[in-house]
């Protein structure tokens, strides 16, 4: 049985676009990226990151966790990166968490 959970917003990363003035959706559907959380194994788990149909953003892992979770909620990680051409860059994940509806914060594991 697979394992879904919504996995901690931290503020981790917020400053690295709070002042940039960059008017880019710092996430798309689709995009490759990373995450780590304190509430799976450590390390960083790719994945896409994917636009549910509640509007909350959560990384379909590439590999279930030891845990056996194969999505985490970017709600409940403490950092997310994007893949670029040169390696892994930083999102601002404390901005992407806040654009979500109230509703992706409140609700724990399925």
């Amino acid at each position: 049985m697979k394992r879904t959970t919504h996995v901690a917003a931290g503020a981790l990363l917020a400053s690295s676009l709070a002042g940039s003035g960059a008017h880019a959706a710092p996430l798309s559907d689709g995009a490759v990226v990373r995450v780590a959380s304190n509430l799976v194994q450590a390390g960083w788990h790719t994945g896409r990151a994917v636009l549910d149909g509640r509007k909350c953003w959560m990384v379909k892992l590439d590999r279930p966790t030891s845990e056996g979770y194969t999505m985490l909620a970017l709600s409940f990680v403490k950092s997310v990166e994007g893949a670029t051409a040169a390696g892994w860059k930083p999102l601002p994940l404390a901005t992407i968490v806040r654009s979500q509806p109230a509703q992706c914060l409140e609700e724990g594991a399925d």
